[in-house]
């Protein structure tokens, strides 16, 4: 595993070398978007960029999202969330209480819609079930964008009450 500041330059390289070879666009870049991010997980191994931006440190899970949001398109959703349920079920089978840590440094409301379904899903497997709920002692959302409120009244909807009282915004 290389460490993620490793390749996190190696991804904005890849993308930077994409939109000189693909003009970037200033308005409806969300399909472009998704073709560097797809052209990304063509050339880098999906394993490889889940390891270095969704991973675990004793009881706690990390998101890296400055990381997740070069690679991250519809295709490898199912990916990411058997990457998450695998952390999960080690997380819970070796800890009785664990954290949930996010950086969401650049985080945006057009990212939000983006990536509505996979947000969806993970609030909905993870922060609705009660069985999951009372295990998480606090989910630590890093730069938290200036949004955040919207992106509250966005996802609230799909976690539970208590999940939403475990939410801790951070400004770093």
């Amino acid at each position: 595993m290389s460490t993620p500041s490793t390749l996190a330059n190696k991804l904005e390289k890849f993308k930077e070398q994409y939109y000189q070879e693909n003009k970037k666009k200033t308005f409806f870049t969300k399909s472009q978007k998704k073709d560097c991010a797809e052209k990304i997980t063509q050339h880098f191994s999906v394993d490889q960029l889940l390891q270095n931006s969704i991973y675990v440190k004793e009881s706690v899970l990390f998101f890296d999202y400055p990381i997740i949001k070069r690679f991250l398109h519809p295709t490898i959703y199912q990916s990411v969330i058997d990457h998450i349920d695998n952390h999960i079920f080690n997380l819970l089978t070796n800890h009785e209480m664990i954290d949930i840590t996010i950086d969401m440094k650049s985080f945006t409301v057009t990212a939000a819609q983006r990536y509505s379904d996979l947000i969806q899903l993970f609030c909905s497997r993870y922060l609705q079930d009660e069985q999951y709920v009372k295990r998480i002692h606090k989910i630590y959302i890093h730069n938290s964008p200036s949004i955040i409120e919207v992106l509250r009244s966005m996802f609230s909807h799909f976690m539970s009450n208590t999940a939403q009282d475990k939410v801790v915004f951070l400004k770093n």
